[in-house]
């Protein structure tokens, strides 16, 4: 009985020990990066996994919009950010990891416009997702912004016509417009920025600075041993 117990206690302990080193991750429907119903929750997510399956870990992530998943992390509700840029503003609030994957945000419109400037986009009505860091410049601009909570709407409104130009990462517009036959509204007019994707750990954490030490440990591996391309050829290749 005596060993049936002690048995028991360490199965217990075990239990525990392996529960603690699950993080969990607040973001939003960004597809193909990360969304509830992609296959393996999308391609940052899948390389995520792989590179804390690495180091121990397990994932748990909650979809929803991007202002409120911030906000949540930066209280401490949620251990991290899946996926953000940097920005100095964001590195009071948060610790970064090491970048995981480049991306490049666009300006797309279905008017003919000659874009070599911020400048050049004066007068326009710029859809952007609320809660977005596109670049200081941009933010700073004077130009007409109209946000609104989620890139899938985004889309939306840029081919009722309600707004004239768009800002978004490459992927995501080819994603989102995959089913649209009408090539006018697929048109680029120039590159926004180029940067860098991250995980955003919380600063109220005390095991934050472990946690982006051990994932940044596991996206080495994940990049040495291979897995990080295989994903990236698999995602590729079925877009």
């Amino acid at each position: 009985m005596k060993k049936i117990i002690i048995l028991f206690s360490f199965i217990i302990l075990f239990t525990n020990s392996f529960s603690e080193k699950t993080i969990v991750f607040a973001t939003d429907e960004w597809a193909p990066y990360h969304g509830s119903s992609l296959k393996n929750q999308g391609i940052l997510s899948e390389i995520v996994k792989e590179a804390l399956k690495e180091e121990g870990y397990g994932c748990e992530i909650k979809f929803m919009p991007w202002k409120r998943a911030l906000a949540l992390v930066k209280k401490g509700i949620y251990d991290a950010v899946l996926g953000g840029y940097y920005s100095a503003k964001r590195g009071e609030d948060y610790l970064f990891t090491d970048k995981i994957i480049d991306i490049t945000v666009s300006f797309f419109s279905y008017k003919n416009i000659k874009y070599n400037t911020l400048k050049d986009l004066k007068g326009y009505k710029i859809g952007v997702v609320s809660g977005y860091f596109y670049t200081e410049e941009f933010e700073k601009s004077n130009l007409k912004k109209m946000k609104v909570s989620m890139p899938k709407n985004l889309i939306k409104i840029y081919t009722a016509g309600i707004v004239d130009v768009i800002a978004a990462e490459n992927r995501v517009f080819k994603y989102y417009m995959r089913g649209l036959k009408n090539n006018r509204y697929k048109n680029k007019i120039g590159e926004l920025s180029s940067d860098s994707f991250y995980l955003l750990f919380t600063k109220k954490n005390k095991d934050s600075e472990r946690m982006v030490k051990d994932f940044n440990a596991g996206l080495k591996k994940i990049r040495k041993n291979g897995k990080f391309d295989e994903i990236l050829k698999r995602f590729e290749k079925s877009n």
